[in-house]
């Protein structure tokens, strides 16, 4: 085969990387380098010899090895599954090289090469035995575009041909006065142009089928990805019916709620009594409501809601300074509160009677210290 034939792997990246084998597989030229550009990779690999194919260590190829293929009209060799490092370390253990962007780029020819490695022994096989083997540079680059062995060998004997022709036609011409050796002579060249003829057409259908099937790769990418969208579209909408549901629910929950409250009252939910909270959330006609911490609280908060607030249900002991203040303060505790985010259900006649012995329970207080008082 022929040492200028060049098959490439190309690792891309911050620090590219390549490396060039002949059609022999030994190694003819490896380089890595940050910020290594496309246009210095092909420069420096077309100073080294025809690259014939490229190979890549993942299935999708990178832009980067497309726009060189495209620069260079080379073929793209990639693998079916992206290489795992075990099986790149061991394709490149035979060749000397300094980082893994060498190795994988070293990997990515050896694929490349494996690939091509049945073709190029058939080429040079049928060169040896029809002693053409001069030959092996243009006709395997004709087959590594599309044609036949015998086709681009049959492409090299009909120029041989059309040469010959060409002498003999002059010669018999300067020998013979006679038309009609003329006209044998001329329809000679015409069949060796209607053989042309053939190769080329041959070739055009070669490449409409490259075409074909590039198309239908395409498309097949297409369908794949409008697939993904649809599915994720899917996952969302069944998302969003599932959101809907739970707020179905929540309104069923309410209405039961709205329609059951003859005998109940529903009053707003705190978590404490800090001002921004109680601002937000009280107004005027709410009389009583359920907090959750009343120990965190602001002298602000109490002044905001003394004409407006009458009870506070708590869920934990209040401290002194709270007990001081002018409203009803009842515990949760023997309510029987059904809890929501923010309001809450309570039983009036439960609340009243609570309420009646905190008024018990504050006169008792009272009449104690009175009486305390009058001792003193």
């Amino acid at each position: 085969m022929h040492d200028n034939l060049l098959i490439v792997g190309i690792d891309p990246g911050i620090t590219a990387a390549y490396a060039a084998l002949n059609t022999r597989g030994e190694l003819v030229k490896l380089k890595s380098e940050k910020h290594l550009n496309l246009n210095t990779i092909v420069n420096e690999l077309t100073q080294a010899g025809r690259i014939i194919a490229v190979g890549t260590d993942v299935k999708y190829s990178p832009k980067f090895v497309e726009k060189f293929c495209s620069r260079l009209s080379a073929k793209l060799i990639s693998p079916k599954e992206d290489m795992k490092i075990g099986y790149k370390k061991r394709l490149a253990e035979n060749f000397r090289h300094h980082d893994d962007h060498q190795r994988d780029a070293i990997a990515a020819a050896l694929f490349a090469f494996n690939e091509l490695r049945p073709l190029l022994k058939k080429i040079d096989f049928v060169l040896k035995r029809e002693g053409k083997e001069h030959l092996a540079y243009d006709v395997t680059i004709l087959v590594d575009k599309g044609m036949s062995i015998a086709d681009a060998l049959r492409r090299f004997d009909y120029k041989e041909d059309e040469i010959k022709v060409k002498k003999r036609i002059r010669s018999k011409i300067r020998k013979s006065s006679a038309f009609a050796e003329l006209n044998q002579l001329l329809n000679m060249e015409n069949s060796v142009l209607k053989q042309k003829i053939s190769i080329l057409q041959k070739k055009i259908e070669n490449l409409s089928r490259d075409s074909e099937s590039t198309i239908k790769n395409k498309i097949s990418k297409i369908l794949s990805i409008k697939d993904k969208k649809i599915s994720e579209a899917n996952m969302l909408v069944n998302k969003q019916r599932h959101e809907i549901d739970l707020l179905n629910r929540k309104i069923h929950e309410l209405n039961e709620i709205l329609f059951s409250t003859k005998n109940k009252l529903v009053i707003k939910h705190l978590k404490t009594l800090g001002f921004d909270e109680v601002q937000r959330t009280i107004e005027k006609g709410d009389n009583v409501i359920l907090v959750d911490d009343v120990n965190v609280f602001s002298e602000r908060s109490f002044d905001y809601i003394k004409d407006k607030i009458s009870t506070i249900i708590f869920k934990n002991n209040p401290s002194k300074i709270i007990d001081q203040k002018s409203f009803y303060l009842v515990s949760a505790k023997n309510l029987g509160i059904e809890e929501h985010d923010n309001f809450a259900v309570v039983d009036k006649e439960r609340l009243e009677k609570e309420k009646e012995k905190v008024n018990v329970l504050s006169k008792i207080v009272k009449e104690y210290k009175e009486e305390r008082h009058a001792q003193l």
